[in-house]
């Protein structure tokens, strides 16, 4: 989990971690290195067992005005970068680059078991409105939600909306779902990068639930009872 300001950054990177999903922050003009290796900021496929089909440094994401470039790391010998962007797969060899112009889109570092998946979500500009008036309309909120995802953050809240302090945890929220707790979790994070998309102010707490719950009730897309 990253600690910068998510209201300062371009892009929010969601990956797998050993531990669960985690994510970081991109922040403009800057870059995240990610492979096996202990120097990347996004590090996959290095634990429980170490996966030497992925690189030590299999590329870089580069923060490139209103775009994320994503760079494969310059090697011979090694499997290309493989960006998804609205079903359609790109590869990407050694020394070159791709910067989709949709979000979200993801970047698979394939190793000889699985692919590591990091997904990049990109804040929305804020666009100018086109009427001239000096009264625009007022800007609204649509997370565009699955009903999966939809029904997670109601069951997080629950506690929340009836008058408690701390939201459900992932276990209550799994076993009353009926989903294991690592697609809830999980879905807690894709939850809070359509927040970041869609330019809500998120808290600045590290328990991804917790956060989601707290934005959604400030911005009335959750009603305490």
């Amino acid at each position: 989990m990253d600690t910068a300001r998510n209201s300062d950054a371009l892009a929010l990177v969601t990956f797998d971690a050993p531990h669960g999903p985690d994510d970081i922050l991109l922040l403009p003009g800057r870059a995240l290195s990610f492979g096996r290796g202990a120097d990347c900021e996004i590090r996959i496929a290095f634990a429980p067992e170490a996966d030497r089909a992925v690189p030590r440094l299999a590329g870089r994401l580069v923060a490139a005005k209103d775009r994320v470039l994503v760079e494969c790391a310059d090697a011979l010998g090694r499997r290309p970068l493989e960006i998804r962007a609205d079903g359609v797969s790109t590869l990407v060899s050694f020394g070159e680059g791709h910067s989709p112009r949709t979000s979200p889109f993801e970047v698979l570092v394939h190793g000889s078991v699985r692919a590591n998946v990091l997904t990049v979500s990109l804040r929305r500009p804020r666009r100018p409105s086109s009427l001239q008036t000096s009264d625009p309309p007022t800007e609204t909120i649509d997370l565009r939600l699955t009903d999966i995802q939809r029904r997670i953050l109601e069951a997080y809240a629950t506690p929340v909306l009836k008058g408690l302090r701390e939201p459900a945890t992932h276990r209550e929220v799994a076993s009353q779902l009926n989903y294991s707790v690592s697609f809830v979790r999980q879905k807690a994070y894709e939850i809070y990068a359509r927040m970041f998309e869609e330019l809500v102010v998120l808290p600045e707490i590290s328990e991804r639930s917790a956060a989601i719950v707290e934005a959604a009730i400030a911005h009335g897309l959750l009603v305490r009872q």
